[in-house]
C-alpha cells in the first residue's frame, strides 16, 4: 500500500480533530477584512498670530459616513453631492475638531473644500479657518469617527511658534499639544512624539491581524528542527529554540524597518495597492513553508525577506503626514520600537507554550500543521479580497 508523504499525513483523519481545534482557535479573532485597510485621516494645524488654520484630509468613504450624501443611492459620491452636504459636514467637523491656544478655545470662522488622494484613494480636503489668542501653546482635540470606528486613526501635526509636533491620534489618545518653543519644551515635544508613535507601533502589531498571523506562522516552527526528509522534530534544548525565536523576531523587525525608512525618507517610491496582495501572499508562503520546504532556510532569513514587504504596510500613511527630513526620525524610531515591543509581548505570551508543547506529536500535527493550513487559507482569502475577486466575509 502506498504511504502518505509527511505533508499529507498531517491532514490524515486521525489528526483532523486536532487540526480543527487549531484552525478554530486561529480563526476566531480574525476579522473579515485585511488589517491595513483601516480608516486614516490626515490633520495639520498651524497658527500665525491670531489666525489659525486646520487642514483635514478625510477619505470620501469616511466623509459619506458622517452625513447622508449619496442622494441618488448609486454608491458614487459626486462633487455636487459633496457641496450639497457641506453645511452638514461643517457642523459635524466643528463639534468634533477643537483648536485652542493658550488654554482658550479658538473661534471657527469658515471652511472650503477640495479633492486630493492618499495611497490611491480619493480624499476630501477640508480647509478650516479659526481665530485664536495671539500667544500660547496650540492644542488640537480630535474626536471624529472614533465613536463608530475604533480602528480609525488620525495622523496629526501642529506647526506653531517655530516648532512641529506630530502624533497618531486614536480613541485613547485624541489630544495633541504644541508647547511653546523653548529648549525644555522642544525636548518635551520630542518625547511626546516618540511615545505617541511607540504606542501606535505596539497597537499596530497587536491589532494588525495580518502582521500578527504572519508572526505566529513564523514562530510555530521555531521550537522544532527540520530533518533532511522534511519532517519536524523537537528542538533538543530550550536555548537553541529561544535563539531561533529571537533571531526570527529581530529579522522581521529589521526587514519591516528598512522598507518603512526607505519609503518615508523618499528613497523608494510609495507603494501602491499591490502591496496588500503581496502581504497576503507572504502569509500563504510562510504557512506552506511550514508544511513542506519551499523557501530558503534558516527561518530568520525568511523572516527578514518577507518582513521587507510588511514594512510597506504603514509606510505610505506615515509619509503622507507631510513631515520632512529630521522631523521624520522620531516618528520612525518610535513606531519601530513600538513594533518590536509588541512582537516581544507576543513572544513572551506564546514562548512558554511553544517550548512546553514542542515534544508532543500533537504540536507538530495539530498546532503547526493545522495552524499553518488555517493561515494559508486565510492568507489566500485576503489575497482574493485585495484583488477584488472575493468580497469581505460576513461577520
Amino acid at each position: 500500500m502506498a504511504t502518505l508523504s509527511p505533508t499529507l499525513r498531517w491532514c490524515h483523519p486521525r489528526t483532523g480533530l486536532l487540526a480543527l481545534l487549531a484552525v478554530t482557535l486561529l480563526i476566531m479573532p480574525i476579522p473579515p477584512a485585511l488589517g491595513h485597510s483601516a480608516s486614516t485621516a490626515y490633520v495639520t494645524a498651524a497658527a500665525d498670530g491670531r489666525a489659525a488654520s486646520l487642514r483635514l484630509d478625510l477619505s470620501v468613504t469616511d466623509s459619506a459616513s458622517l452625513v447622508p450624501m449619496d442622494i441618488n443611492r448609486d454608491r458614487q459620491i459626486t462633487w455636487g453631492e459633496l457641496l450639497d452636504a457641506q453645511p452638514a459636514l461643517a457642523a459635524v467637523l466643528a463639534s468634533n475638531l477643537q483648536l485652542s491656544r493658550g488654554g482658550k478655545g479658538c473661534t471657527y470662522m469658515s471652511e472650503s473644500l477640495a479633492m486630493t488622494e492618499h495611497n490611491g484613494e480619493p480624499y476630501v480636503r477640508f480647509n478650516l479657518a479659526y481665530a485664536c489668542a495671539a500667544r500660547g501653546a496650540l492644542s488640537l482635540d480630535y474626536r471624529l469617527l472614533f465613536a463608530r470606528d475604533a480602528s480609525h486613526r488620525a495622523l496629526a501635526q501642529i506647526r506653531a511658534d517655530g516648532d512641529t509636533t506630530a502624533a497618531l491620534l486614536s480613541p485613547t489618545h485624541n489630544h495633541l499639544n504644541n508647547h511653546l518653543n523653548t529648549a525644555g519644551n522642544s525636548a518635551a515635544n520630542g518625547r511626546s512624539t516618540l511615545v505617541n508613535f511607540w504606542r501606535e507601533g505596539v497597537a499596530h502589531i497587536l491589532a494588525g491581524y495580518d502582521h500578527l498571523l504572519f508572526l505566529l506562522t513564523l514562530l510555530l516552527p521555531c521550537v522544532l528542527l527540520r530533518t533532511k526528509g522534511g519532517r519536524w522534530q523537537p528542538s533538543p534544548g530550550i536555548a537553541p529554540a529561544v535563539r531561533q525565536i529571537v533571531a526570527v523576531v529581530t529579522a522581521f523587525t529589521l526587514g519591516h524597518s528598512i522598507t518603512l525608512a526607505l519609503v518615508i525618507l523618499g528613497y523608494i517610491p510609495q507603494p501602491g495597492p499591490w502591496i496588500e496582495t503581496a502581504i497576503a501572499l507572504s502569509i500563504v508562503l510562510a504557512a506552506l513553508n511550514n508544511l513542506t520546504p519551499l523557501l530558503p532556510q534558516p527561518g530568520w532569513l525568511l523572516a527578514a525577506a518577507l518582513g521587507l514587504l510588511h514594512g510597506f504596510g504603514f509606510a505610505g500613511a506615515l509619509r503622507d503626514i507631510g513631515l520632512e527630513g529630521g522631523q521624520l526620525l522620531l516618528p520612525l524610531l518610535g513606531f519601530n520600537l513600538g513594533v518590536e515591543s509588541g512582537q516581544l509581548l507576543v513572544v513572551a505570551i506564546v514562548l512558554p507554550l511553544l517550548l512546553g508543547l514542542r515534544r508532543y506529536p500533537f504540536y507538530r500535527t495539530g498546532v503547526v500543521a493545522g495552524g499553518s493550513c488555517c493561515a494559508a487559507v486565510l492568507g489566500a482569502i485576503w489575497m482574493l479580497q485585495t484583488l477584488g475577486i472575493l468580497g469581505p466575509l460576513a461577520p
